[in-house]
């Protein structure tokens, strides 16, 4: 991959840094510039979205924030392009994108729908059941404080149709079995 991908004979453009003592900004010092194309071929869609996958595994290779549209959906192609780059690791690579969203607290749902829904389109593609039990309660314990608002949840139910029926169901069911609150006091 980084034969096909450094570009040769790169030019140095000189520029005066603020920062002192900047490694980029040395003149004298070699510079690597990798390129990585989209696919011959691709609409304006899979190209954005190819560059910003490229992005997010370099982001995922340095422990930093994804990048992109929805998280759920930034996590998913994750996974898929890091299988694409080591294709004989798929377990292992399904453990270390968890691993990741873990240490980036992705999949912390404390008051927070956006990551619920996230884990659960991740942990549906990566086929976790735990993970998407542990979502999906969370989803649907959250579910009055702006689930369907969550550009997640309109993703949510692209890739699951069924997602907002089962989240309501849910929902209703819990409220049938939860004691009112006369009857607790």
């Amino acid at each position: 991959m980084v034969d096909r991908c450094v570009v040769r004979n790169s030019i140095h453009v000189s520029s005066e840094c603020v920062m002192p003592n900047c490694p980029g900004c040395d003149p004298t010092e070699t510079l690597q510039e990798l390129y990585i194309p989209a696919p011959y071929g691709a609409g304006l869609e899979e190209v954005f979205n190819h560059h910003i996958t490229t992005r997010n595994f370099f982001a995922w290779l340095y422990n930093r924030p994804l990048a992109g549209r929805t998280l759920g959906q930034a996590l998913v192609d994750l996974k898929e392009r890091v299988d694409v780059y080591r294709p004989d690791n798929y377990e292992q690579n399904k453990l270390e994108v968890i691993s990741y969203a873990e240490s980036q607290r992705y999949l912390d749902f404390r008051e927070c729908v956006d990551h619920s829904l996230a884990a659960l389109h991740l942990a549906e593609h990566v086929q976790i059941e735990d993970l998407w039990i542990d979502a999906f309660a969370h989803c649907v314990g959250m579910s009055h404080r702006g689930l369907r608002s969550s550009l997640e949840y309109a993703a949510s139910t692209f890739w699951n149709p069924n997602l907002c029926a089962d989240l309501t169901r849910s929902r209703w069911s819990v409220r049938g079995r939860r004691p009112s609150s006369t009857a607790l006091g």
